[in-house]
């Protein structure tokens, strides 16, 4: 390697189940799976505390969010909308 390199390599063990998730997300960004980890590293002593998954969250609750609007818009039923219905369900249990 040349000493002028600003890399250095290091063995790396990590859960299986980790790197499945990091090898998945680095597809989908069409990343490799080194740029995935950097990039993730870097993230995380610059603050940037939202992840793939907090994003995925947000979109669920805007998603729920859609549906409850466009029911109350229509006129029917708030607990008609599935995820309503889901938190009526847990509340019967």
């Amino acid at each position: 390697m040349d000493k002028d390199d600003r890399y250095t390599r290091i063995t790396l063990r990590i859960p299986r189940e980790l790197h499945s998730k990091l090898t998945d997300e680095a597809e989908r960004t069409s990343k490799s799976l080194n740029a995935e980890i950097i990039g993730r590293l870097e993230d995380s002593f610059a603050g940037k505390g939202i992840t793939a998954e907090t994003l995925r969250d947000i979109d669920g609750l805007l998603s729920n969010y859609r549906d409850l609007i466009s029911a109350i818009r229509s006129g029917g039923d708030a607990s008609d909308v599935p995820f309503i219905k889901k938190e009526i369900d847990k509340l019967k249990k």
